[in-house]
């Protein structure tokens, strides 16, 4: 609003200030608002299927990585109890299991907030970038 005033009250011809205005619009559509992760439905993919929700935050290495270990912890435990190593089994396999699972699923919060916030920070830039270029075209340098 403040942008569209700032195009209202500046010394220009209409032509100018309806393409301007057209911009403004344009850069607030809703297919141009970033859409936001949601934290709770990362730790639900992440709780039912290990690694999805880090891939739904987008980071992608990091979810294969998760689900790639806590794999490996699963295998080792298999592995344990097919060699009879019960308690190395218990022990060491499913907490280390544990440990990757867990923390997957804690570590969802900050990596959706940290997302969000750079879709965020990226959106308003590009708005400051067109608002100041706007301003720039309406109220030139001398």
């Amino acid at each position: 609003q403040k942008a569209l005033a700032m195009i209202s009250s500046a010394p220009a011809t209409e032509e100018n200030k309806e393409r301007m205005r057209m911009a403004i619009a344009c850069a607030y559509r809703p297919c141009m608002v970033p859409r936001l992760k949601d934290a709770n439905k990362a730790a639900m993919l992440s709780t039912f299927l290990p690694g999805t929700g880090q891939l739904y935050a987008g980071y992608i290495a990091e979810g294969l990585t998760s689900a790639s270990l806590q794999i490996a912890a699963l295998s080792f435990v298999a592995y344990s109890i097919y060699t009879k190593h019960y308690i190395t089994a218990f022990t060491i396999g499913t907490g280390v299991f544990q440990m990757f699972y867990f923390g997957g699923v804690k570590r969802l919060d900050y990596l959706v907030q940290k997302k969000n916030h750079r879709l965020v920070r990226d959106y308003n830039d590009r708005l400051r970038e067109l608002i100041l270029k706007i301003h720039g075209e309406l109220y030139p340098a001398p």
